[in-house]
């Protein structure tokens, strides 16, 4: 008698992210590269339909960027933050940024963007030195 396949479908329903699953997907994910390691692709078809790709760029920091200016306040003139920190724009500090300088708001737009930018690539680092310290390495 034959028993049926597992479904991936069953198998992400109870993922719970515990090390024996990391372990079980990394053997499994092995056998796949050992099979045809064209598969994993994200040229593949199911890859396209799983991240939605082509609908958003993986670098789109517009809805970021739309939310921070919907809800942050602009201040065109430099300021001194609750924190005492010289701010201007829309939260934006650092070196160049001095109290009573003047920006325009393309300007404040542009360091917004800047900052979001930053930010991001920060995210994307540690969550790879995450990913790196977390796995299972057999």
């Amino acid at each position: 008698m034959t028993k049926a396949p597992v479904r991936l479908t069953d198998l992400f329903k109870y993922f719970k992210n515990l090390p024996h699953q990391q372990a079980a997907l990394h053997l499994l994910e092995e056998a796949i590269f050992k099979a045809d390691d064209s598969l994993m692709g994200r040229d593949q078809e199911w890859f396209k339909v799983w991240s939605q790709a082509g609908k958003q760029p993986d670098n789109d920091l517009q809805p970021a960027f739309d939310i921070i200016r919907k809800w942050e306040g602009c201040r065109l003139e430099g300021y001194l933050c609750a924190a005492s920190i010289p701010t201007i724009g829309y939260g934006h500090t650092g070196a160049g940024v001095s109290v009573g300088m003047k920006i325009t708001q393309a300007d404040a737009e542009a360091l917004l963007m800047s900052d979001i930018e930053r930010f991001a690539r920060l995210l994307i680092i540690r969550s790879r030195c995450h990913l790196i310290t977390t796995s299972v390495v057999p």
